[in-house]
């Protein structure tokens, strides 16, 4: 039985808030906090004498960051000691960031805030410090701050998907438009199977008025997620602007607004297939008669002529 129990923990260090943002992205659901806690007791006290030194400390930092996560610190505290009796702070960047998890969990983020950039200090490039430093300053309203961290980590790591993605929240929640579609090219490079990926950047393509570069990214997202109706609604929208471009009189087909644009046939043919994918999505997932009188209204308030 406990060969399966640390199987379990193990799977639960998969999907934990420390894990890649792809599998957080992808909403898992089954991060339960009690049953690790229940779960890496019994093994440690069980077996805790027989597990190699890795395992171990596998399990008691699971446990001490479920503790915080439930908020009893002090137990987790507890934890702490046990850890850093046998891996001191000192010596041990993991254990200096569960020191600092902890300061983090009784409020005083001046002192973790203190502790993570000595750690860093020691390791400038360590992903897991870094995370917890930019968490603080984002929660002090440093965004710029964050970003400087991030980009130098970047600097080094330019294979972190994970970084890409945070880094480019940043830059949007900053209005930095440029920057987080360069951020997202870089994530789409290293991701290109995450539909949701080239959402996000064909919405910041649209904002920033790239709409031909934009529905090619809407594209791309429902060949990935075939029902994505976010992803048909910005098709739809982004057509709309292209057809309205090619159509304006005095300007060729060589506009900024429209330069690389489907023709406009097939920007028509495209408009009419978003429409029967919606209808075809909303049946298929049993949608109530107002919600299809209300889609069907919009479709017919179209000024697009089919």
């Amino acid at each position: 039985m406990t060969a399966v129990q640390i199987s379990q923990l193990a799977s639960f260090r998969g999907i934990g808030p420390d894990c890649p943002m792809d599998l957080q992205v992808a909403g898992n659901s089954s991060y339960d906090l009690q049953k690790i806690i229940s779960l890496s007791r019994e093994v440690l006290k069980k077996s805790g004498s027989s597990l190699s030194e890795g395992e171990k400390l596998n399990i008691q930092e699971q446990l001490m960051i479920a503790l915080l996560e439930t908020g009893n610190v002090e137990t987790a505290f507890d934890t702490y000691n046990d850890i850093a009796a046998k891996f001191p702070a000192q010596k041990s960047l993991r254990t200096t960031r569960l020191f600092g998890m902890y300061q983090e969990a009784t409020g005083d983020h001046d002192a973790a805030f203190k502790t993570y950039k000595s750690a860093l200090d020691r390791d400038e490039t360590y992903l897991p410090i870094i995370r917890r430093v930019v968490g603080l300053m984002i929660g002090r309203g440093q965004r710029p701050q964050a970003i400087e961290q991030l980009v130098k980590y970047l600097d080094s790591f330019m294979q972190d998907a994970e970084g890409w993605l945070q880094i480019s929240s940043l830059y949007l929640a900053e209005n930095m438009y440029a920057q987080a579609s360069f951020a997202l090219e870089e994530l789409i490079l290293l991701r290109p199977g995450n539909h949701l990926y080239h959402l996000r950047y064909a919405d910041v393509l649209g904002t920033m008025g790239n709409n031909v570069l934009a529905l090619k990214h809407y594209c791309r997202a429902v060949e990935l997620s075939t029902d994505n109706v976010r992803g048909l609604y910005g098709m739809r929208i982004t057509i709309s602007k292209l057809i309205a471009a090619v159509k304006v009189p005095g300007k060729s087909r060589g506009s900024d607004a429209a330069e690389g644009a489907p023709s406009l046939e097939t920007l028509l043919d495209l408009y009419k297939l978003t429409e029967e994918r919606l209808q075809d999505v909303y049946g298929s997932s049993g949608a109530k008669a107002t919600i299809f009188s209300i889609l069907k209204a919009w479709f017919r308030s179209s000024p697009i002529v089919k």
